[in-house]
């Protein structure tokens, strides 16, 4: 009793302030913050590695710091996802190659309108992977230029201008009328006749180039050294050469390329009746080397 009356009394702390062992530790010495891949010198000295390259261990020892990554499955796990995730993507992307590919088709413009209508990628791999249009081309907005491009699609051909047709300039330039039905286009009959004395003409050289030039480009039926029969039969051997969309009779089929020039020529031929004249003779052997 008398030493604790003996003992000075303690003041009352002031109001707000509160202190505890606690608190004094964790602001004088703030725990250290461990890597989650601890580095080869750490992982073999069983210690706590704090991270970075190098660590505080391996600078304080003065010795190479090497993180060994493969080891850490947390990171393996990772990169197999991002694996799994590119793989995803690279399928796509060549899903959607093959498809634009028929860019003929209708299904090729319904794809071609989904892209243009900011759809979701979610959107664009299902209707790929459906064999039959999915509901969800239909539930998209379409603007009127889009869908009027979608609806012109099926009954005219569209005309893709890539790279290779912007920078071709043909050798020759020459009329589409009065010479074929096929095709009022005269870039694409003068890229045609262009590939045949291209390619065709050093081996098969019984047309005289200028004689026919000069009398396609005078759209005179009566002339003497070109006639419909004979364009339209050069025209149908020039297709095999040629990667433009008006080469092939059936949009997007390999097969029938040339073969609606092939068979105006033909037509033209049964026309003929008999008659017997320098372009008809080239006609008929433009069309026996096909």
């Amino acid at each position: 009793m008398g030493s604790q009356s003996s003992m000075r009394p303690l003041a009352p702390a002031r109001p707000g302030l509160h202190l505890s062992w606690q608190d004094s530790s964790s602001s004088s010495a703030p725990r250290r913050k461990n890597s989650s891949t601890a580095c080869i010198e750490c992982r073999r000295r069983r210690s706590k590695c704090a991270g970075g390259v190098p660590c505080e261990t391996c600078r304080r020892l003065n010795i190479d710091c090497v993180i060994d990554e493969e080891s850490d499955n947390r990171r393996k796990v990772t990169l197999k996802r991002k694996i799994e995730s590119l793989e995803e993507d690279r399928d796509l992307l060549i899903k959607l190659l093959e498809s634009l590919r028929e860019g003929e088709s209708r299904r090729g413009s319904e794809l071609l309108a989904l892209i243009q209508s900011n759809a979701p990628l979610q959107d664009i791999r299902q209707f790929l992977t459906d064999e039959h249009c999915p509901d969800t081309l239909h539930n998209i907005h379409l603007d009127p230029g889009q869908q009027g491009s979608l609806d012109a699609s099926q009954n005219t051909r569209r005309k893709f201008m890539d790279v290779e047709r912007l920078s071709d300039v043909p050798l020759y330039n020459v009329p589409a009328k009065p010479w074929t039905t096929i095709t009022d286009d005269d870039g694409t009959v003068s890229h045609l006749v262009s590939h045949h004395f291209t390619w065709n003409q050093p081996i098969f050289n019984w047309i005289d180039r200028d004689l026919f030039i000069r009398d396609m480009k005078s759209k005179s039926l009566d002339s003497k050294f070109c006639s419909p029969l004979l364009v339209n039969a050069v025209l149908a051997g020039a297709c095999f050469y040629s990667n433009y969309s008006e080469v092939y009779a059936t949009p997007g089929d390999p097969s029938s390329r040339g073969l609606h020039f092939l068979n105006e020529a033909k037509r033209l031929l049964d026309a003929e009746e008999g008659r017997l004249t320098l372009p008809t003779f080239q006609g008929i052997a433009e069309i026996y080397v096909m």
